[in-house]
């Protein structure tokens, strides 16, 4: 049986932080349950490294000492929202941001040399109430979100986009859906976490299906390869050996005639 394993990495909303902190409900374990029931012939792991309130400029230093102890095959990042409280310019958490993804290449690199690969998933930052009103704050998480969507184009096959503030709206809903899914404002409520994590397993669904199809026709093209090359190794040793029945027959008619030459 093949294994996966998920690093969810990030801040309060990775750890799952609802009710002011008195409680937790991660979307990683939705994502690991719908993961596993799509899935059946694979084991997944997916623990969260989610610390509520860090910043995404802090991050880079606890990433780094994450992945030093292990490798995984998909790293969700969900930074920048507390950053995103804490100024107005949206210049250092992008450069934040990229530092952290570039982290997650740069293993998707080694990977590679060793016959495996790491991909990342990157969130965009969400809605929340502080957004209404604030004109100034929207411009800069709207800078921040398509900066997001535009690295993961750039950076393909390897980058996929979960895009958060589409998926799950802050603004324009229901009154009653809103009280359902959002909790204070800024953090979600244990439906929003797993609308959350659904979404990102539906993501990784087809990602999965995709990279299994991938390496299921690579695998039948490399058979097919290998096949053709046994076919033509087998075609010239046969006329190998055909070339060297010629030769010993011509031996043989030339051993004849210098017998018939002897005797006369």
């Amino acid at each position: 049986m093949s294994s996966i394993s998920i690093l969810p990495f990030g801040d309060s909303l990775t750890s799952g932080y609802y009710d002011y902190g008195q409680n937790s409900h991660p979307y990683c374990k939705i994502l690991k349950k719908k993961l596993e029931k799509n899935f059946e012939e694979i084991t997944f792991s997916c623990r969260h490294k989610g610390i509520p309130g860090e910043m995404a400029k802090k991050m880079a230093k606890r990433l780094k000492k994450v992945l030093q102890k292990k490798s995984y095959d998909y790293i969700i990042i969900l930074a920048g929202t507390n950053d995103y409280a804490d100024t107005n310019d949206a210049q250092p958490i992008i450069a934040s941001l990229e530092t952290l993804y570039q982290m997650v290449l740069n293993e998707n690199k080694r990977g590679i040399n060793s016959k495996k690969t790491t991909q990342l998933i990157a969130v965009t930052i969400p809605e929340c109430d502080a957004d209404e009103g604030y004109e100034k704050k929207k411009k800069q998480k709207k800078k921040i979100n398509n900066w997001i969507r535009n690295f993961v184009q750039e950076n393909q096959p390897f980058c996929h986009l979960y895009d958060l503030f589409q998926e799950i709206p802050y603004s324009g809903i229901d009154e009653d859906l809103q009280q359902k899914i959002w909790d204070d404002g800024l953090h979600l409520k244990p439906y929003g976490y797993d609308l959350f994590g659904k979404g990102l397993a539906k993501l990784l669904t087809q990602i999965i299906f995709e990279t299994n199809s991938n390496k299921k026709e690579k695998k039948e093209k490399t058979k097919i390869k290998e096949n053709n090359q046994t076919q033509t190794k087998h075609k010239h040793n046969k006329k190998e050996k055909e070339k060297e029945k010629e030769k010993e027959k011509e031996k043989e008619k030339k051993k004849e005639k210098e017998k018939e030459k002897a005797n006369n």
